[in-house]
């Protein structure tokens, strides 16, 4: 009736070799697992699995009957896990300890070891004096292989798998519970059953290291140095001669490869990466550059490898330098490398036994180290020290540190300082730093180079700057700078530097050419008018440019061209004539009157043929001005589709200029445009014999085609009109009181009476006749005198003089009763023949002195001509009630309501010469 419980256990069964571990699983299954790649493999074996053991490519499985042998299949791929079988060895038996080589599975029992090839056969037995506590493979060659043993008593041995002889190592004085030999063979590291690690020293057998608390030890696979032991939950790593460090770590160490410990725990294998960073700084603190870089090939980072390069470096250790750039893959220091080496062998062994020269030679080329590392003081101070101040010199030039490179040349002799500022200018020019090129070209002497990099850049106030610097004897430069600056316009740079070289011709062209006019006029004046047709003549083009034409004539006089302001307005009038500006166009024309008149200077009897020639010219482009106003009306009227025009103004314009144009048509007038106005107005008017006359002249004229069909029309319906026009419409001559048709047929082209042919005076605006008979005094009196006369017999209104003028205006007025038969004037007029004057050309009224002092002023006109081109032209207002002001500028009449309609509209001007009227 007892119920027992029993815990069955098995022991963990397992083996290592550097970075491959076996383990079972599930008592039948071997699990090999790469501990770098984390893979696993499973060999299933179908039988109780009692030992494993691994060795380079072989596996070697312990099962009750037999030990299976498996192989790599792919040796070359480290990381190859696919297993095969090699060989089965039958053996049934128990065995405390099993170990695999190239070509041989040896078993341990106790005190016996035996050692079967592949193919079953026992080769070798040996037989301890006391049990073996130990046992692990330690390389060799295949089928040489040798084996560490570990005994009871203390002793350690080494055997190999072809001496049938133990060699004999090491008595430790403790029972041995772990060994391990270092990579050279020249170490060995004991663990014992009372918890210490003992590292002997294989040559001299005497210890070299003693730590407590160790379970398991592990030298590592790739350095000499370097081992770790586990014990109580601590791992320590002993690095040569340099204190342990330790860190706190569950398990046992079973493994030690470069930078990664394996540590088991349990049936679990653990890779613990371990930093070799404290050991590389120790080593390097050391000297020792040699071990500082095997460590660092164990695993460190990029920084730790650089630190390394760098160190070895300033230590010129290029050999450990070298190999460590390659690593971070660093080119200008294997560079540097490389260029120190080519240097030493230039050198040879020419001073190798002078120690000065060695110590320079050691000296500079650690400056050139410590320029690479950016430690530039240091390697300036390394170079100053050594005698070459030039490298420093150099380098910091190099660097464009161009003031450290100053201070090193100015306290060197072989170096020339104005050499180094154009060099800094130089490089101050490549880079675009204008204002550093042109300050260090000054400073090297080279100014002609500085305003050329300054000036073709438009640095204005870097150029400025030089043109300050260089003194006023270098005209030629500055000069150049002036060029420069009227080259992009600065007025006040370029008149600072002209000023400074005293060239007044230069800054008078200056003026000029940045219209600079108020100072070119009183640099003109500062030196009595020396420069007066250099700045007028510019300044009047200038004015034309800007639309001012006005200021523009008045400039061309002071510049004594007048034929240039007359070539002016030539142009603007025949500008203005293409853009159908025809009033423009007829004050251009007046203009042109104005200025032949004011070019003739002798009075009548000493004139010269040109001067004759410049009067008929005033009178021909008055005559066009007039036309040319006209012809406005006219134009507005057949090309605009809504016009405020009165038709009264239509129909007056086109009688004129049918009286004017006898002959050939100005430039840009269409005869054709003013007969179709006059024929519609004439129509409306019913001056229909006008207006059929102008319809049969436009029958033989061509026309566009849009006026073709109408045309034909109103020609047909005219037609059907009287062949005659209404009597009001007529006008009487005030002179000869003639009455005159319509249209005048003058032979001259002229718009005047067909009896006397005095020149009929019209309104400038409607072009009504006015009551204005021209006269002239008596070829006795001068025109002063003739005014005099006419003074003499004070009106009521009050005298009209020079002062009205000048207002503004030429009114006027009358409060008398209204003159008649009885005025001196009047009758006079009615006196006088003038029923031949047709055949003879035309001669203004001839009034003598008796007349013109009994003709009250106030009813008379005078025009005031410029002296030396023509008298003075009086007009007497035949019907005072008809109120009449005249343009003191143009002298053009206008009725009152027509001046005043027109001064509303246009601002106050005058409709044909824009002069500003009071009114």
């Amino acid at each position: 009736g007892t119920i027992s419980v029993n815990h069955l256990r098995f022991a963990p069964t397992n083996g290592l070799y550097h970075d491959r571990f076996a383990f079972t699983e599930g008592m039948t299954d071997v699990v090999v697992q790469h501990l770098v790649s984390e893979q696993k493999v499973r060999i299933k074996s179908r039988d109780y699995v009692k030992k494993v053991a691994l060795f380079k490519n072989r596996l070697a499985v312990q099962q009750p009957d037999k030990v299976v042998v498996y192989e790599l299949t792919n040796e070359a791929d480290p990381f190859d896990l696919r297993y095969r079988v090699r060989a089965k060895i039958h053996h049934e038996g128990e065995c405390n300890l099993l170990v695999v080589t190239s070509l041989h599975v040896i078993l341990c029992h106790e005190r016996k070891l035996q050692m079967f090839d592949f193919g079953g056969v026992k080769q070798k037995e040996w037989v301890m004096d006391t049990v073996i506590r130990y046992m692990k493979v330690v390389g060799g060659p295949p089928g040489r292989e040798g084996l560490l043993v570990g005994l009871k008593d203390g002793w350690v041995l080494r055997l190999f798998v072809d001496n049938p002889f133990p060699i004999q190592l090491i008595k430790h004085r403790a029972t041995i519970r772990c060994l391990d030999l270092s990579l050279s063979r020249t170490k060995l590291a004991v663990v014992d059953v009372n918890n210490d690690c003992v590292v002997y020293d294989t040559v001299s057998k005497e210890e070299v290291f003693t730590e407590s608390n160790a379970w398991s030890v592990a030298w590592n696979a790739e350095h000499e140095d370097m081992l770790c032991f586990s014990g109580e939950g601590t791992l320590s790593i002993k690095t040569s001669d340099f204190p342990v460090h330790q860190q706190p770590m569950q398990g046992v160490v079973v493994g030690f490869k470069g930078s990664k410990i394996f540590s088991l725990q349990g049936l679990t294998m653990n890779t613990i990466d371990i930093p070799q960073s404290a050991s590389l700084y120790r080593f390097l603190e050391a000297k020792d550059y040699g071990k500082a870089y095997e460590v660092a090939c164990l695993g460190v980072t990029e920084s730790d490898w650089r630190f390394l390069a760098l160190t070895a470096l300033q230590d010129l250790e290029l050999a450990t330098a070298r190999k460590a750039f390659i690593r971070v893959r660093d080119l200008k220091y294997i560079e540097l490398i490389n260029s120190i080496e080519q240097e030493r062998r230039n050198e040879g062994d020419a001073d190798s036994s002078d120690p000065k020269a060695v110590k320079q030679r050691h000296g500079l080329h650690l400056a050139k180290v410590m320029a690479f590392q950016g430690r530039f003081q240091e390697a300036a101070k390394l170079y100053a020290k050594f005698g070459r101040a030039d490298q420093a010199v150099d380098m910091f030039a190099d660097l464009r540190l161009w003031e450290e490179a100053k201070t090193f040349a100015s306290n060197s002799g072989n170096v020339d300082v104005k050499t180094l500022i154009q060099s800094q200018a130089e490089w101050a020019e490549e880079t675009g730093d204008w204002k550093l090129a042109s300050e260090m070209f000054c400073a090297a002497g080279q100014h002609d180079r500085a305003i050329s990099i300054v000036g073709e850049n438009g640095c204005l106030d870097e150029l400025i700057e030089v043109a300050r610097i260089i003194d006023k004897e270098n005209a030629a430069a500055l000069r150049k700078c002036a060029d420069y600056f009227r080259e992009y316009g600065h007025h006040q740079f370029a008149k600072e530097v002209y000023l400074k070289i005293n060239d007044i011709q230069a800054l008078m062209r200056l003026h000029v050419e940045l219209s600079k006019w108020d100072e070119a006029f009183l640099l003109s004046e500062q030196h009595g008018g020396k420069y007066a047709e250099d700045v007028y003549l510019p300044y009047a083009q200038w004015l034309a440019e800007n639309d001012r034409f006005d200021e523009a004539q008045v400039a061309f006089k002071r510049a004594k061209k007048p034929e240039k302001s007359m070539r002016m307005l030539k142009e603007l009038a025949q500008s203005a004539i293409m853009e159908q500006c025809y009033d423009d166009a007829a004050y251009y024309m007046w203009l042109l009157a104005e200025e032949n008149a004011g070019l003739v200077k002798a009075p009548h009897p000493s004139r010269s043929r040109r001067e004759a020639q410049l009067l008929e010219e005033t009178e021909h482009f008055r005559r066009l001005s007039q036309i040319y106003f006209a012809y406005a009306i006219i134009s507005k009227y057949t090309d605009e589709p809504f016009s405020s025009l009165e038709p009264e103004s239509v129909f007056n314009a086109g009688r004129f200029l049918i009286n004017s144009l006898a002959h050939d048509s100005p430039f840009g007038v269409s005869r054709a445009a003013v007969l179709w106005a006059v024929g519609k107005q004439g129509e409306a008017f019913g001056a229909f014999k006008l207006a059929r006359h102008a319809f049969d002249k436009l029958g033989h004229l061509r026309v566009p085609e849009n006026w073709l069909q109408q045309i034909d029309l109103e020609t047909m319906m005219i037609q059907s009109k009287p062949f005659s026009d209404r009597e009001e419409h007529h006008f009487i001559c005030y002179r000869c009181s003639t009455t005159n048709p319509l249209i005048c047929a003058s032979p001259n082209g002229a718009d005047a009476c067909v009896q006397c042919s005095h020149p009929f005076v019209r309104s400038m605006r409607s072009f009504d006749l006015l009551p204005l008979v021209e006269f002239v005094p008596d070829e006795s009196l001068t025109d002063e005198e003739a005014c005099s006369l006419l003074r003499s017999e004070p009106a009521a209104g009050g005298p009209q003089d020079d002062d009205e003028e000048a207002k503004g205006m030429n009114r006027v007025s009358f409060d008398a009763p209204h003159a008649d038969s009885s005025d001196p004037f009047s009758t006079y007029l009615l006196s006088c023949d003038f029923s031949q004057a047709q055949a003879r050309a035309y001669s203004p009224l001839v009034v003598p002195a008796k007349v013109l002092r009994q003709t009250s002023f106030e009813q008379v006109f005078i025009v005031r001509r410029p002296a030396p081109a023509r008298r003075w032209q009086f007009f007497k207002n035949i019907i005072p009630d008809v109120r009449i002001l005249k343009c003191p500028q143009c002298h053009s009449f206008f009725h009152e309501e027509d001046l005043e309609t027109a001064c509303l509209s246009n601002g106050h001007k005058c409709p044909l010469c824009k002069a500003k009227l009071a009114i």
